[in-house]
């Protein structure tokens, strides 16, 4: 299991507002793949806005949603 804060804030969110797909991916054990991968994006992403000028709480704001909330499974 990771311990990265964004891996853990994806999983705990996640955990709550779609515990059928954090089960799933639970079960399939991809769980802690996923949240890594998020945890990448979003850090890649927040970089990028703020070399194009926007402040990291800004920049945090715009991130977060794009990957903290992944498709629900069916």
């Amino acid at each position: 299991m990771t311990n990265d804060y964004y891996s853990t804030l994806f999983m705990e969110t996640w955990r709550e507002a779609q515990p059928k797909t954090y089960r799933q991916w639970k079960r399939e054990g991809i769980l802690d793949q996923k949240a890594s991968e998020a945890s990448e994006k979003i850090k890649d992403k927040v970089a990028t806005l703020v070399s194009q000028g926007l402040d990291l709480c800004e920049a945090r704001e715009i991130a977060y949603p794009m990957y903290l909330y992944p498709p629900q499974s069916n």
